[in-house]
């Protein structure tokens, strides 16, 4: 939204009609046209040049129709910022509409249009797509890949540094932990071995590993962080705590800290934006 006002591009072969869309649009403070066309083939460039955030079009244009649109838009990848569709048109038919719906269009309008619903149109559509939007980043961005990413950053930032080889154990530990809780339990029968099998190595190695990393990151990384994370009084950190107390807290530490995020609808790179937050 540039200006601080919608960009919307209109579309309908009828003259006349993309009059009324002009006019209607230019009375709005908060939109602007930012284009138009005459047909399905020209549409298609316009959104690629103007990149709007609302298309208006008619159902039934020449050279491509407007479901051909919507279809063609929403399945090009250089597209990145997909515009909304409301789809207009004089034809009542059901399987059109459905139509118009399965290809991604957000509403429907028969015309002739009301100016009034379709202003309401825009802003709800919008309002729809922005909230379809947060929910499948959020969703993203609770992916595996995803957390596994969280959880190396805050590793790093505490300080265990990730050539060392206890920290790709340690992530392992982590996630793990964090998708079920009775792992770290079971530190020596279960966590242990399954991270040696997958790593190709012994069990031992991996608990020595991961001492070792811990032990680094009691002695070189962020106090304060480690303070509270650990819930030491301020300035006491000279107790380590063994690897299941060191994973059963990190974990819990994340995942709160992810909780956090996902009630507020929030969308974080980094642990450490959380950090202040409860």
């Amino acid at each position: 939204m540039e200006n601080g006002k919608i960009r919307i591009v209109c579309a309908d072969d009828n003259i006349s009609v993309r009059r009324i869309f002009r006019n209607i649009i230019n009375e709005e403070a908060d939109m602007e046209l930012v284009g138009e066309a005459m047909n399905g083939a020209d549409l298609i460039t316009i959104i690629k040049d103007k990149k709007p955030q609302v298309v208006i079009l008619d159902i039934i244009m020449p050279k491509i129709d407007g479901i051909e649109v919507i279809k063609k838009i929403k399945a090009d990848e250089s597209i990145k910022n997909k515009p909304v569709f409301i789809a207009v048109s004089a034809i009542g038919d059901d399987r059109i509409t459905k139509e118009a719906f399965d290809a991604g269009a957000e509403y429907y309008i028969m015309k002739p249009v009301d100016r009034d619903i379709l202003i309401e149109r825009i802003h709800w559509a919008l309002k729809q797509d922005n909230e379809r939007k947060k929910k499948e980043e959020l969703k993203r961005r609770n992916t595996y890949t995803d957390i596994e990413i969280k959880v190396v950053d805050i590793l790093l930032k505490l300080g265990m540094p990730v050539h060392i080889i206890g920290q790709r154990f340690m992530r392992e530990a982590l996630i793990m932990t964090m998708n079920d809780r009775e792992c770290v339990s079971s530190i020596t029968k279960l966590l242990y071995p399954d991270i040696a099998r997958k790593n190709k190595t012994t069990a031992t190695r991996v608990e020595r590993a991961m001492r070792h990393a811990i032990e680094v990151v009691w002695t070189k990384g962020d106090k304060e962080w480690l303070e509270e994370i650990f819930r030491r009084p301020a300035g006491d950190i000279s107790t380590r705590p063994t690897n299941s107390e060191f994973i059963a807290r990190m974990a819990e530490y994340i995942s709160i800290k992810l909780s956090i995020a996902d009630k507020n609808g929030l969308t974080v790179d980094s642990i450490e934006e959380l950090r202040h937050s409860s």
